[in-house]
């Protein structure tokens, strides 16, 4: 059975400030979700779909560069190559992210400072957070809006002291914003932690994850607590401390998202019955009002890692009880009829493991991602390209000079 990230709970906000908990601002109350007419599963075609993985073949060649962040290491795999070269960085990175229009990397590091990297230069420090705390930070997320001018980050402490006894607000945890033009830095939200004299874990919540809208001007934010994730819009990106910009969703239980291509709404992933079924809600940005897309419950579907591509939205499913290996991926559209989906891609992702995130490359055509293997397996997990149209590759044995599975794979542009 899979489990949602929201449950990465009590070691995760000791260690890596990576979860949960509930928290009291003002949660956006949806209008009654419209009707969703009855969702058609029309069946593809087996002609389009190839049945099992095959490792690369001679001659043939990736697509795109493929960048991977393995244990604190930036590594490029380029199209005509079969083995990744290390990059040069200064530190132990903890978080990257690739800008699609010139390959411009931002990453941070363990020791909370923010840098930019091209290829084959030196890298350049935007920001060295820890030299504005005694505290020992990370950055826990980098991420590039569209137009490459403004870059996101979040910033997380590492001692259980603070976590415990920082209180909110706590400069200089939490979200900002570095802007490549005038070289600047703005803090926007700091995390929530417990106060030494109020150690309530319902109080905690950490901002784990930004994602630009297309238009650059607002941020997705996936947010953590002790048990649980949400998804929260933020706009305007001014400081506010009081957080009256922030609209979280009221999700059940836990919850990620991602923005429409036209930046006009958001579609999230709610879980529930402890990630045995999810449900996809459609909701708009404007408005905050919601439309149920898909009913886990009624359709006895997990839904997982749902984004929208050129071809319409893209997501994993399982069907309720079936054995991790299972999982099918599905594309679907929002017509005058409902949305509608169907099975699409390779018929075997996995096998007998989980499927990863899937990173799809800015064309919607390409996907790679991990297997996710138990942590008693002795195994190497395995790296897989895809195509909508059911190809598989294996990559796992052009990355055997990578020194562990990569946390993060990103695509390059040609």
């Amino acid at each position: 059975m899979r489990r949602p990230s929201g449950f990465f709970c009590m070691l995760s906000i000791l260690f890596l400030m990576t979860a949960c908990t509930k928290q009291t601002y003002p949660i956006i109350t949806t209008s009654p979700q419209l009707e969703m007419t009855a969702t058609a599963i029309v069946e593809v075609p087996t002609s389009t779909i190839t049945p099992e993985a095959t490792a690369m073949p001679p001659g043939v060649e990736l697509p795109l560069p493929l960048y991977f962040l393995s244990d604190g290491e930036i590594w490029l795999l380029s199209p005509g190559e079969h083995s990744p070269r290390q990059l040069a960085i200064e530190g132990e990175a903890s978080s990257m992210d690739v800008w699609p229009g010139d390959n411009r990397i931002a990453y941070g590091t363990t020791n909370g400072k923010v840098y930019t990297l091209m290829p084959g230069q030196e890298p350049v420090l935007l920001h060295n957070v820890q030299t504005e705390t005694d505290a020992p930070v990370r950055i826990r997320d980098v991420s590039w809006s569209f137009g490459g001018t403004k870059l996101a980050y979040t910033v997380a402490y590492t001692s259980e002291q603070m976590i415990f006894e920082a209180g909110y607000p706590s400069y200089p945890s939490g979200l900002w914003v570095f802007d490549m033009q005038g070289q600047t830095t703005q803090w926007l939200l700091s995390d929530h932690y417990m106060r030494k004299d109020r150690k309530n874990v319902g109080y905690l919540r950490v901002i784990v994850e930004s994602r630009w809208s297309p238009d650059d001007t607002a941020l997705l934010l996936r947010l953590g607590y002790w048990e649980w994730t949400n998804c929260a819009i933020f706009e305007p990106l001014d400081q506010q401390l009081d957080e009256t910009n922030l609209y979280p969703f009221d999700v059940s239980d836990w919850g990620s998202g991602f923005w429409t291509r036209d930046g006009q709404a958001t579609v999230i992933i709610s879980g529930q019955n402890y990630g045995v079924v999810s449900d996809l809600m459609y909701v708009d940005r404007v408005t905050k009002e919601s439309k149920l897309l898909i009913d886990g419950e009624a359709e006895s579907l997990y839904v997982d890692d749902a984004q929208e591509l050129p071809d319409g939205i893209v997501f994993l499913g399982t069907r309720q009880m079936v054995q991790p290996g299972e999982e099918q991926l599905y594309l679907g559209k929002l017509t005058e009829r409902g949305f509608q989906y169907a099975p699409t891609g390779p018929t075997s992702l996995c096998n007998t493991r989980e499927t990863g995130h899937i990173e799809w490359d800015p064309s919607g055509h390409w996907g790679v991602f991990v297997c996710q293997y138990g942590p008693s397996e002795a195994s190497p997990e395995e790296v897989h390209v895809i195509s909508l149209d059911g190809e598989n590759i294996d990559l796992t044995p052009d990355l055997n000079t990578l020194p562990n599975t990569p946390t993060t794979i990103l695509w390059g542009s040609d």
